[in-house]
Parts: structure tokens; sequence; C-alpha cells
């Protein structure tokens, strides 16, 4: 995957997984700012990114078979990375 990729999709995984999975009732608003912050503080304390899905999921938030089905609808246009 292409640096530009990389950011693209990051940027789309953020800011539309976090949306889906609330509005599906997987997390709260408050689970996704938490995450969000972690991400934050990863990116600026020079730690490996990681895509709030991952987060999530460590946190046992959500599933992985939610995860996978958040990603479909996400990239259903067929542009998964």
């Amino acid at each position: 995957m292409a640096i530009d990729s990389i950011w693209e999709y990051s940027e789309r995984e953020g800011y539309r997984f976090g949306s889906i999975a609330y509005s599906r009732g997987h997390v709260t608003l408050e689970q996704i700012q938490q995450a969000l912050a972690e991400q934050v503080e990863d990116n600026v304390t020079g730690r490996q990114h990681r895509y709030l899905s991952t987060i999530l999921k460590e946190k046992r938030w959500i599933t992985a078979e939610q995860e996978e089905s958040i990603l479909a609808e996400m990239f259903a246009d067929g542009q998964h990375p």
C-alpha cells in the first residue's frame, strides 16, 4: 500500500469507523472519544499508529465480527486497502 493510500485509509477509517460503530450501538460516544484520544497519544509520542478499530477491539468494546461488518460497509465500493 502506498503512503498516500495509508493516510487516506487512516483518515477515512477513523472518521467513518467510529461513526458507524456508534450509530449501530456497538460503542458509546465516550468509548469513541477515549479510543481517539489513545490514537492521538500514540501518534504524538511516536508509538506505532493504531487504527480506531484496533483500539476498540483491544479494549473488547467491539468484536472481530463487528469490525468486519463495519469495514464491509465502509468499503462497499470495492476500495478496501
